[in-house]
């Protein structure tokens, strides 16, 4: 099982609190899960857009099917990248 480390104070972090105060432990909850993906199947940092890790993560956390749930992760997504918890650019495409 691959692992990635995990700062246990994460959530002090003042991008991390900027995006829970915007969408709640859920947007938390994806940012974890985002990097739990990264960490099993990224490369170099990076995700793959061809791997369709964004359906990858709809199903992981329940909200595959549900349109509406897409364009919530979507949002929370726009504001990672807003933050640059994500590559902006990279996201993009």
């Amino acid at each position: 099982m691959k692992w990635f480390k995990h700062d246990c104070d994460m959530h002090t972090d003042l991008k991390i609190q900027s995006l829970i105060e915007k969408h709640g432990i859920e947007g938390y909850a994806i940012w974890v899960i985002t990097l739990e993906i990264l960490g099993k199947e990224g490369h170099a940092g990076r995700l793959d857009g061809q791997t369709r890790w964004v359906d990858g993560l709809l199903r992981s956390i329940g909200w595959s099917g549900d349109g509406s749930k897409k364009v919530k992760l979507d949002e929370i997504l726009s504001t990672l990248a807003e933050l640059r918890l994500i590559d902006p650019k990279s996201f993009k495409y």
